[in-house]
């Protein structure tokens, strides 16, 4: 019938009653008023089949206190069967605090999907604002290149400097990247690569920097070494030159 017929202290402390104040009455007191027209129903049904279970799964639940507060709960039901009938324990669980985590949880969520976004965009803006002037800077190189009234001994400094640049270009387009690696769509291009060649390159990008710090720098073989190599050269490239610094 929906009657309250049994107390205990924890549930005077969830809902600021005293035990005299619901022995009697009806269930649907400790609803908030939104619900309380269906709940019988729900009452009806659950009497028709009388079966321990939680109810209310995969549903948000609330009930109301002495005060008027709507608080989050669980609500697990047992039948009792008496010689004076079915009776339906409820166990019912405050679920405020887990509810207020999961919230906390959720907006950090969100504030943390924001900010990846602001950095991506921001990368793109800054891969746009420095790949402008570079371009230029790697047109007038490649027009030095070709002027044949430039030394050999300033030639092989301009390569340098378009070498170098179209590094930098790499590295501008590896800050893209980083949005690729944290999706999990970062791919490695793997071609053949001249080493010898390769690394040279590399030290002619590094030794003037050393030089500026009063560092030599060069490159020694030890050893026999092959060739050619199979790599992703921007990325080689990239790795030895962190290293280098």
């Amino acid at each position: 019938g929906g009657r309250i017929e049994l107390v205990n202290k924890e549930s005077e402390k969830l809902f600021g009653y005293v035990r005299d104040e619901l022995l009697g009455r009806s269930v649907e007191m400790l609803i908030p008023q939104r619900f309380r027209p269906h709940h019988p129903a729900l009452r009806g049904q659950f009497m028709a089949e009388p079966t321990s279970r939680p109810m209310g799964a995969g549903r948000d639940l609330f009930a109301q206190t002495k005060d008027g507060r709507e608080i989050p709960i669980e609500i697990g039901l047992n039948p009792i069967h008496t010689d004076e009938g079915v009776l339906v324990l409820a166990s019912i669980i405050d679920i405020s605090e887990r509810k207020a985590a999961e919230e906390r949880f959720r907006q950090q969520t969100e504030q943390i999907a924001a900010a990846s976004r602001y950095k991506s965009e921001f990368l793109a803006n800054m891969s746009h604002e420095l790949r402008t002037p570079l371009n230029s800077i790697l047109g007038y190189a490649q027009i030095l290149q070709g002027d044949a009234q430039i030394p050999p001994k300033r030639q092989n400094a301009v390569s340098v400097i378009r070498r170098s640049g179209e590094h930098l270009l790499s590295l501008i387009d590896g800050m893209l990247d980083i949005a690729r690696i944290e999706a999990g769509k970062m791919r490695l291009e793997s071609g053949e690569l001249p080493l010898r060649e390769f690394l040279d390159q590399i030290v002619q990008m590094v030794a003037p920097q050393a030089a500026q710090k009063g560092i030599g720098f060069h490159f020694i073989e030890t050893g026999r070494i092959p060739q050619a190599v199979h790599a992703d050269e921007k990325r080689l490239r990239q790795i030895l030159i962190n290293l280098d610094r």
